[in-house]
């Protein structure tokens, strides 16, 4: 899918990006429900720096073991060198200072993206913690993508945002699809593109998934997603 009414999205994550080249780092909390564009945005914008930007990611996952540091894992795979020996064989300490030297290092700007910080570990939160209350004074960015309907006032991530620096933190919420856009999308769709737009909210997975099932029934994909939300809910 073309990236659609995102241009003020994308223009935020540039002007973050923007600092960074400058030495002013920042958070970028990118929030919204399930299948609204989070990491397609964050894709889309990575992609048009990959050569002017150091672009490190990581995931976070719904397991019921997490891995102990699993995107600073991902990042580590990635970057090796003392980062990966820290992560996989140091200390606390070790930890903190390695990923702090990692994300600061270089002469481009860095990008660090930490997808589902939902799902985060405690461990990794501390990271997350301690490299944004930092941030500020690095060349560089940290993007958290998050659903935030399953971050309740309780949850450990809200404590964290809590905690971080409010002048280093930008906000980033993807809005529905309008109907317009559902339209310019369904360009050829057989059915009732007003019963899409009602149907789906302008939820860009769900508009996508219906359309590749022009009969009506609910996709596979879509049954799945759902089953799995409300189950967690």
């Amino acid at each position: 899918m073309d990236l659609l009414e995102r241009s003020a999205d994308l223009a935020a994550l540039e002007r973050a990006l923007l600092n960074a080249a400058s030495g002013s780092g920042s958070i970028v909390l990118v929030a919204g429900e399930a299948g609204i564009g989070k990491t397609h945005l964050v894709q889309a914008f990575t992609d048009l720096h990959k050569d002017d930007a150091r672009i490190l990611w990581g995931s976070c996952d719904d397991l019921s073991t997490p891995r102990t540091l699993g995107p600073f894992r991902d990042v580590a795979t990635r970057v090796g060198g003392s980062l990966h020996d820290a992560v996989v064989h140091g200390t606390r300490s070790e930890v903190f200072d390695e990923v702090l030297a990692g994300v600061a290092e270089g002469i481009r700007p860095t990008a660090l993206v930490i997808e589902d910080v939902h799902w985060a570990d405690g461990a990794s939160l501390d990271v997350i913690k301690f490299l944004g209350r930092r941030i500020e004074r690095l060349g560089a960015m940290l993007i958290l993508t998050y659903r935030d309907e399953e971050v309740p006032s309780d949850h450990p991530l809200t404590l964290l945002l809590g905690d971080l620096p409010a002048s280093a933190v930008r906000r980033v919420q993807p809005e529905p699809l309008s109907f317009a856009a559902v339209e310019e999308i369904a360009t050829g769709y057989v059915g009732s593109v007003e019963q899409l737009y009602a149907k789906t909210r302008g939820n860009p997975f769900l508009v996508t998934e219906a359309l590749m099932v022009p009969s009506g029934e609910v996709p596979a994909n879509v049954r799945d997603a759902v089953r799995t939300r409300a189950s967690r809910l």
